[in-house]
């Protein structure tokens, strides 16, 4: 087994396909496919399901994959270790929740994209949950999430608080938890759903409806034309068009918080291109700014 053809595997189960794969490694097609199946011989499994759609990683291919990713990752360490100090390139991969990547990240990303245009970085946004399970899978090299976080090949850090309101249409200017009849949510494992899920046990109000989207957009929209309630930070919907379109009410103390934290994998040491990174969101966004 040699890096090459991990590197291949890596690239194929990400593609889902030979084709691709070839594409994006700037190799053939045989080279990929010849390494694949000299890598299956080896290790005397099938790592693939052949199909008229692409390949598919087997139960033996899912359990290879997150080794083929901290050895890539191993690798662009080592190469990063060998560069000039300051001069960070390669791809620095991130996740971010939803809202700190739309209201938080964007300057930031923008700076660190001006003072390093030779690092290729690339964004994956969604459930802090989500993104908790791309840093374990060597997916991202970390990510922004609603915290705290409690497992044991995580460390975070914490970055700033927001501050959470409940949302209703712009006609509802006093909402009591008896009032979320029916109330719209990002998908589970994102942190906002937990902290209005909690709001509301401990209010001892059910809700009749819970309706779960997929995009903050459409919630805010649906929350506008009266369909329903949500809870989201201030600072994502204290802009417009959102502002003039909805009312805001406070939440209890024990719910009104949420820590942003920037968790990374336990004894992973980060690449010069994320320390730089992390310089830049430290001095950014300290704990208590809304900005």
């Amino acid at each position: 087994m040699d890096s090459t053809a991990l590197r291949m595997f890596l690239a194929v189960a990400e593609e889902g396909g030979v084709t691709r794969a070839a594409e994006k490694l700037h190799c053939v097609q045989s080279n990929v496919t010849s390494h694949i199946r000299k890598l299956e011989k080896q290790l005397g499994v099938v790592l693939f399901h052949r199909n008229r759609r692409g390949m598919v990683p087997t139960a033996a291919g899912l359990q290879l994959l997150p080794y083929a990713r901290s050895v890539k990752r191993l690798l662009e360490e080592a190469q990063a270790a060998l560069r000039p100090a300051g001069c960070p390139s390669g791809l620095l991969r991130l996740g971010a929740m939803d809202t700190a990547a739309a209201v938080h990240l964007p300057a930031i990303l923008a700076s660190y994209h001006r003072h390093y245009p030779e690092v290729e970085l690339r964004l994956a946004t969604g459930a802090s949950s989500e993104m908790v399970r791309q840093v374990l899978d060597f997916t991202v090299e970390g990510a922004l999430v609603g915290g705290p976080v409690h497992h044991n090949d995580i460390v975070g850090e914490e970055i700033l608080v927001e501050e959470l309101v409940a949302i209703s249409c712009a006609t509802n200017c006093r909402l009591q938890p008896k009032d979320c009849r029916t109330v719209l949510v990002y998908r589970q494992g994102c942190s906002c759903r937990r902290r209005f899920e909690d709001w509301l046990a401990a209010a001892r109000c059910v809700p009749d409806n819970v309706i779960e989207f997929g995009t903050l957009d459409a919630i805010l929209s649906c929350v506008a034309a009266g369909m329903g309630v949500t809870v989201l930070p201030y600072s994502f919907v204290d802009r417009e068009p959102y502002r003039s379109l909805v009312s805001l009410h406070p939440l209890p103390g024990p719910f009104a918080q949420l820590p942003i934290f920037f968790v990374q994998r336990r004894g992973v040491a980060p690449p010069e291109a994320l320390e730089l990174f992390l310089r830049l969101l430290r001095n950014g966004l300290a704990p208590g700014d809304q900005g």
